[in-house]
């Protein structure tokens, strides 16, 4: 047999080589679900140990471990939102790239009158452009227009107001003209919100997020952004923590065994300069997921947790590791 791997190989393998080779087909096709599921289960398969046929124990869900280091997981990629990810990357740059000529042919093809943000779906459409728009309500969720002269910006169906929720006018207003654009809410004459007019059209809580809005003195055209890049540039990173939270898992639920979030704990523990085996065995004491005879008695593996070497008290991880007369023993003889 080969050299075993450590848990901490295991990790380099899994995020360098097994989550990176799909990576040029997942920017262009939407992979089925069922795929997407096995590659995860291949990957936590291998990151616990199991081989063929035999089982192994799985102390921790995928989901768990795909949640950022920050947070107690381990920073896996969850291929189905990665892959959601990297497609919403191709409807940025329809969105953006007007004059290439894929946004040509698809603009032509299926969006002639509206924009990327605002496509449906039509019969016969290519695998493609499925792809590509299953990723769209990431763009939805995560861009909103920065105010330039406003006539490309509507008033109530449009994201344009920022620090706001859903950066969108949340109540009814007095206008409903249907193109009703924020250019006539703008006093030309002084490059100022009107200020008489936003007040008696809008309710004062979003009268009052319109008017901290900036408004340049030059004229400039209105930009979509996203809100959660830099410089206002879609970026994959930050679009798979979106994907995760549509999805509802990478930060909405909670395993009921899982620890509370405690930033501060796990960025000093991957912090520390020791072997990355030592950081992974710290990680795994914290969890309270190292095969101590409490958790395999919990697990039903064993019938008997009492510590094999005091022979008094059940082997849970902290005495194993500091209350046992042996692992004193071990941690005095370590300081000579």
């Amino acid at each position: 047999k080969g050299k075993m791997l450590s848990r901490a190989e295991k990790e380099v393998l899994i995020k360098a080589v097994a989550q990176s080779i799909p990576t040029y087909t997942m920017g262009v096709f939407l992979l089925p679900v069922k795929l997407c599921n096995e590659l995860n289960a291949l990957c936590a398969r291998f990151w616990w140990g199991q081989t063929g046929d035999e089982r192994k124990i799985h102390w921790k869900s995928w989901n768990f471990l795909t949640k950022p280091k920050k947070e107690g997981g381990m920073g896996f990629r969850d291929i189905r939102s990665f892959n959601l990810a990297m497609l919403a990357k191709q409807g940025w740059r329809l969105t953006k790239d007007q004059n290439s000529l894929l946004t040509r042919c698809f603009k032509a093809k299926y969006f002639p009158i509206c924009s990327f943000l605002e496509a449906d779906d039509c019969p016969n459409s290519s695998y493609v452009w499925k792809s590509v728009l299953a990723a769209q309500n990431i763009l939805q969720t995560g861009c909103y227009w920065r105010v330039g002269t406003g006539s490309s910006i509507r008033v109530k169906e449009d994201r344009w107001i920022p620090n706001h929720p859903e950066n969108k006018v949340l109540f009814p207003t007095e206008n409903d003209e249907w193109e009703w654009r924020v250019s006539d809410l703008i006093d030309w004459n002084v490059h100022e919100w009107d200020k008489e007019k936003i007040s008696i059209c809008f309710n004062q809580f979003d009268a009052e997020a319109i008017l901290k809005i900036p408004l340049s003195k030059r004229h400039v055209q209105d930009r979509l952004v996203w809100k959660f890049g830099r410089k206002g540039k879609y970026e994959v990173k930050s679009g798979y923590h979106v994907a995760r939270m549509l999805d509802g898992d990478s930060n909405g639920r909670e395993e009921s065994s899982g620890p509370k979030r405690n930033y501060r704990l796990w960025n000093k523990l991957w912090q520390l300069h020791v072997p990355s085996k030592i950081k992974v065995f710290g990680w795994r004491a914290c969890l309270n997921i190292l095969p101590s005879k409490v958790n395999l008695v919990r697990r039903q593996v064993l019938q008997e947790d009492r510590c094999d070497f005091c022979r008094r008290c059940p082997e849970t991880i902290v005495h194993a590791i500091w209350d046992c007369g042996a692992a004193k023993d071990v941690w005095v003889g370590s300081t000579v």
